[in-house]
């Protein structure tokens, strides 16, 4: 999904119409209206604008591009940096705990790993899910 579908996404599940979303958002209408339907893209402070009204964070309105396993590599590189991720022999990932913020990282994880479990045994959604997602605040 683009940003504009997210928010479109967004705005449903909170019950929204554009012109409520651009109130809440000090937006108006028809620029909502065109971020949802793709003709403009929402600067860094709208964005938080409109985030802040949907209760969600910024980040869940953007996908970044990661279009390589290059790419993906270099998100790894900059997690093991800030979060202290690193590779194991066996290919699989673990967290280093004298890494500066790897107790963040590790109960983000296990929150992700809990919400997982509850979508598997159908305790929540799929759309509950993405919301989780949306509007985790670590």
């Amino acid at each position: 999904m683009d940003t504009g579908e997210l928010i479109r996404f967004y705005r449903k599940r909170k019950h929204l119409t554009q012109a409520a979303l651009g109130e809440a958002a000090g937006l108006s209408e028809p620029a909502i209206r065109n971020y949802e339907l793709g003709n403009r893209t929402p600067d860094r402070g709208q964005l938080e604008k409109i985030s802040k009204a949907l209760g969600v964070t910024p980040d869940s309105l953007v996908r970044h591009e990661i279009a390589s396993a290059k790419d993906a590599l270099g998100v790894l590189f900059q997690l093991e940096d800030e979060f202290g991720l690193v590779p194991q022999e066996d290919g699989s990932l673990r967290i280093d705990p004298k890494a500066d913020n790897a107790q963040k990282l590790d109960a983000a994880i296990r929150a992700w790993v809990n919400a997982r479990d509850e979508l598997a045994r159908g305790d929540m959604t799929e759309e509950d899910y993405r919301a989780w997602r949306a509007g985790l605040q670590v």
